[in-house]
């Protein structure tokens, strides 16, 4: 068999160090002379929340109404407004006098049941509230 031999090469320290920091990028182009590229530093803007509209004023086409009779023949419509408010309506008071219709919506339908007078309060889910004083009267024919 023949004799092997290890043939070992040897390069002086320096030399293995450059190529390390070439390797691994130890020595840059930048100017700080502190051996590297100061790094690049990308942002982005956190966009701001878009304003919000408000509500209210809540109002209604009318503050006070004058039925002359009952039924469905004397019935009015009350128109609703709170700017930038999509939502529902709700719809209280004059239980036994009016009844209201669509009250969720605009507008409104009151049609009155029996005389008397009584104040209607329409609110929406943003804490507006309107009030519509309303008075019922009927005929009394007297009869012989």
């Amino acid at each position: 068999m023949p004799n092997k031999k290890s043939v070992y090469v040897t390069r002086p320290a320096s030399a293995l160090l450059f190529v390390a920091a070439l390797v691994f990028g130890l020595f840059g182009c930048g100017s700080s002379g502190g051996g590297g590229s100061s790094p690049t530093v990308t942002t982005t803007p956190t966009p701001s929340p878009s304003p919000t509209a408000a509500f209210g004023p809540l109002s209604a086409s009318t503050s006070s109404l004058t039925f002359s009779g009952t039924g469905a023949t004397f019935a009015q419509a009350v128109s609703l407004s709170d700017p930038n408010y999509n939502g529902a309506f709700s719809v209280s008071g004059c239980t036994g006098i009016l009844t209201y219709s669509a009250s969720s919506s605009s507008p409104v339908t009151l049609t009155p049941q029996a005389a008397g007078s009584c104040t209607i309060t329409v609110s929406d889910s943003a804490g507006h509230t309107v009030t519509i004083s309303a008075s019922v009267t009927t005929l009394s024919v007297p009869v012989d």
